[in-house]
């Protein structure tokens, strides 16, 4: 299997980062270098004392030089049939003392002709005993903080990383689907929260965390077990999810409404968030600037809000794939542009107090040829009616 990046955008921001080389010690930034299979994560768990360190890293020019550390639970010969790109893989050093890690990578560092310089590495991410011994075995290496080269490795998206994005879109459309059929008078946000993960197989979703939100009206649930409140009739439910398929994160959100009637407030909020989504969009092409996007999204949601006193309006669209929150960055502070390869979100929020939060929010990708929606589901405000505990 080919890398998701290129050697050449590779090469070029090591260079500008003046950097010699860069390691991948973070399970999801290892696992996009490598393209190790998924199941790989299973093997990073921390004891008490030690890490288990994944551990792979590329020499700037010399693709030929990039090494990777694997379970050496899993089958070395299964590892060659799948057709990683990287040729040198070694077992994975499994719980041994931080000391024990740091001499390994400074050792292949060393075959690898890197025995000064700058190293990039995500410093923030690790243990700093990790990194104290690092610095003690390699004094002539500048341990450099990596994130940012990272980030912007991994904003331009493979068509392998882009159909893995489109796959985590389908199967949380359908759990989102799943939800609303299961409103009914009575269920619980983790009524709801059970519905989706259920429904979902090859998705994961953080059960308690921040990857899966509900709000009933001004009630907003997420990090914890909720039986209560129970679901009554004339409550507005946004619902917002990040889902990985494969290491790609997706992000979806929408509104549902249930009851015998929607209040007009309900159809001009929802509707708001959803046109503006639709007429940014159709504005969207390759080199668009960030602030462009953002200053357009303002205009047109304001003006087909209407009065907005009293409200709390939200503009939080992001790059997305490997992490939530990636280039390129669109609101609330825009910076760079919009270019092919490119994963992004558009995102708008309307917070009417008293009668809870809308919310609009898809998955997209620039293209040569313009912008692709990864989600297929319907904007609209999805509405239920029902008015006894069976639901309506």
């Amino acid at each position: 299997m080919q890398p998701f990046f290129s050697f050449t955008r590779m090469d070029r921001l090591l260079e500008v980062a003046n950097m010699e080389a860069v390691l991948f010690c973070r399970p999801s930034s290892f696992l996009y270098f490598t393209t190790l299979p998924w199941y790989e994560r299973l093997h990073f768990s921390e004891t008490p004392g030690q890490y288990v360190m994944p551990t792979a890293g590329y020499v700037r020019g010399r693709p030929e030089q990039a090494f990777a550390t694997a379970s050496p639970r899993m089958d070395f010969p299964d590892f060659k049939a799948q057709n990683i790109w990287i040729s040198d893989i070694r077992p994975m050093m499994l719980a041994v003392p931080y000391e024990r890690q740091a001499e390994f990578i400074v050792q292949v560092l060393d075959e690898k002709g890197v025995q000064s310089g700058q190293v990039g590495i995500e410093r923030g991410m690790l243990p700093h005993d990790f990194i104290a011994a690092l610095d003690g075995l390699a004094p002539d290496i500048r341990w450099t903080e990596s994130r940012d080269v990272l980030f912007k490795l991994q904003a331009f998206k493979s068509g392998e990383e882009l159909d893995r994005l489109r796959t985590a879109c389908r199967i949380t459309e359908k759990g989102m689907m799943r939800v609303f059929d299961r409103l009914a008078a009575g269920v619980t946000p983790e009524d709801l929260m059970d519905v989706f993960i259920t429904s979902t197989a090859g998705l994961y979703t953080e059960r308690f965390g921040h990857f899966f939100s509900v709000h009933f009206k001004d009630f907003h649930f997420t990090g914890q077990a909720l039986k209560r409140p129970l679901l009554k009739p004339e409550t507005l439910i946004h619902i917002d999810v990040s889902s990985i398929y494969k290491g790609l994160i997706s992000d979806i959100g929408r509104n549902f409404y249930f009851g015998s009637s929607v209040p007009p407030e309900v159809e001009r909020c929802s509707l708001a968030c959803t046109k503006t989504m639709q007429v940014v969009f159709d504005r969207l092409k390759p080199g668009i600037s960030c602030a462009e996007v953002d200053s357009l999204s303002k205009e047109v949601l304001f003006d087909t809000l209407g009065d907005a006193t009293g409200l709390d309006v939200g503009f939080h669209s992001h790059g997305i794939g490997w992490i939530l929150y990636s280039y390129p960055c669109i609101s609330p502070e825009p910076e760079g542009e919009i270019l092919p390869g490119h994963a992004f979100t558009l995102e708008y929020k309307v917070k009417y107090p008293g009668i809870g939060h809308f919310k609009c929010e898809d998955t997209f990708a620039m293209h040569e040829d313009g912008p692709e929606c990864l989600c297929g589901l319907e904007r609209k405000l999805f509405v239920k009616s029902g008015t006894s505990p069976e639901g309506g």
